[in-house]
């Protein structure tokens, strides 16, 4: 009976190892896999990653430990995670992450740029504008980020700061085509139809394909 235990426990040995979880791979492999998954728009692939990377704690049980990710990579880690998210559609899930990588890195300008975009899409328009004035003022050269905050402004219908918004999203690149339709529409908004025409035309000129150049085209006809 004892040697039927034994030889009961030996077949059941291998079988307790199997099921053992697979050790983490160190933390720069990880986060590589994470960004190639990223980069290859396999963004489930890259959640998962990224989120084993960022759930690493050094384990002192182990012979030779390994250092858990800094704040920092963490950081960066849940800014992909919240961009692989965003991509798959997921707002909630993508402001959570994002939100967690601001934590980690309060001078992350992608990230609030990210969330910012995010936050107009949810008609979150003061918290939008936070978000974008900080990723504004930290990338002052970033026509993304300029154009989405005179976007905000907008929104908010708070036009003459859209309007100054939008002059430097143009002293960036005046042949931004709606820039100067957002603009034109914001002048109108402040009775300064000249400002507002000359803005429309240049609109024009560049897209007279554009959806919106027919009713441009007409109101500056009936002028």
């Amino acid at each position: 009976m004892k040697n039927k235990a034994i030889y009961i426990l030996l077949l059941l040995a291998p079988l307790a190892l199997f099921a053992q979880p697979a050790p983490n791979p160190p933390p720069p492999v990880l986060f590589q896999q994470g960004m190639q998954a990223y980069n290859n728009q396999q963004f489930d692939a890259a959640i998962a990653a990224f989120t084993r990377f960022v759930n690493i704690k050094p384990n002192p049980q182990q012979k030779n430990p390994q250092a858990g990710p800094n704040p920092a990579k963490k950081g960066e880690a849940y800014y992909y995670i919240g961009m692989s998210f965003l991509k798959k559609g997921n707002q909630d899930e993508a402001v959570t992450n994002l939100s967690k990588s601001i934590e980690m890195r309060p001078e992350n300008p992608p990230a609030k740029l990210a969330r910012g975009k995010i936050y107009i899409q949810q008609k979150k328009y003061d918290l939008a504008v936070a978000d974008l004035t900080a990723a504004a003022n930290a990338m002052p050269q970033s026509e993304e980020a300029q154009n989405e905050l005179a976007m905000a402004y907008a929104w908010q219908n708070n036009y003459q700061q859209s309007i100054d918004q939008f002059k430097k999203v143009l002293a960036i690149n005046n042949r931004n085509v709606y820039a100067h339709y957002w603009i034109g529409l914001a002048y109108s908004k402040i009775n300064q139809t000249g400002q507002a025409e000359d803005h429309w035309r240049q609109f024009l000129e560049l897209c007279p394909t554009c959806p919106e150049a027919p009713q441009v085209s007409a109101f500056l006809n009936r002028r």
